[in-house]
């Protein structure tokens, strides 16, 4: 019964707040960064209750995958409260409310490949095997971006990514964003396990251990990057080449 009273609330919630930011978007002052979850999405906790995205604290444990496993959260990516930000809702054929996500946050298809949640498209299929059935935009109160062991949360009965996509694509120079992104912070979980972290954010509510915007900047050098690791492999393989030429 609770978890039930939760989930309507939520999706109560998210019209209301999607009218309030369709009226803000004249001035577009707040809504310029996110990437994240809005305050009103829905996760369950362990003891098999559900919870607001905004009243979750490091250290709950929270459904992480679609047949019902449970992980800590260690840190929050992105925390800002008091943010009004543009959100994907997105409804799929599942009992809970539309899950809102930023743009470029991951979630995970049914081939359990993550994807950022721009990509997705009406008739996907998520992992779990919901159906999208509608797509549109809101602004919604809050921004939250819960980081668990796993790497992924499920959120209004989705199962998402605790990460963003840097390219807009689920890869970056052919590579898997969701494991680049999971081996990244590798460090920082370790840190955290050992009661060695503490959470600041900066101005925009973003967590000052994570370097977004350098991070950003070289996700947008991607074909320059690749182009280098070419040539120089190119050069090396030809020098070698001559090398053995003269022994």
């Amino acid at each position: 019964q609770e978890g039930d009273d939760g989930e309507g609330g939520d999706g109560d919630g998210g019209d209301g707040d999607g009218g309030d930011g369709e009226g803000g978007d004249g001035d577009g002052g707040d809504n310029n960064f996110g990437l994240c979850f809005s305050g009103l999405s829905v996760v369950k906790l362990e003891d098999g209750s559900t919870i607001r995205m905004r009243d979750l604290k490091i250290g709950d444990r929270v459904q992480v995958t679609e047949n019902g496993k449970f992980d800590t959260v260690y840190a929050f990516g992105h925390y800002q409260p008091d943010s009004v930000a543009e959100y994907l809702r997105i409804q799929a054929t599942t009992k809970a409310a539309p899950i809102t996500i930023s743009a470029p946050h991951m979630l995970f298809l049914d081939s359990r490949k993550a994807v950022p949640a721009s990509s997705i498209k009406v008739d996907d299929i998520l992992l779990g095997g919901n159906i999208v059935t509608k797509i549109d935009k809101v602004s919604m109160m809050g921004a939250y971006a819960p980081f668990t062991h796993s790497g992924s949360i499920v959120v209004n009965g989705v199962v998402a990514s605790n990460y963003v996509s840097l390219t807009g694509r689920s890869t970056f120079l052919g590579m898997d964003m969701q494991l680049i992104a999971h081996n990244v912070v590798a460090a920082r979980r370790a840190l955290c396990q050992l009661n060695l972290c503490e959470e600041k954010y900066n101005d925009e509510g973003v967590a000052t251990w994570i370097p977004y915007h350098t991070a950003a900047r070289i996700a947008e050098q991607e074909f320059g990057i690749a182009l280098f690791t070419i040539v120089v492999g190119g050069v090396i393989a030809f020098a070698r080449r001559r090398q053995k030429i003269m022994l």
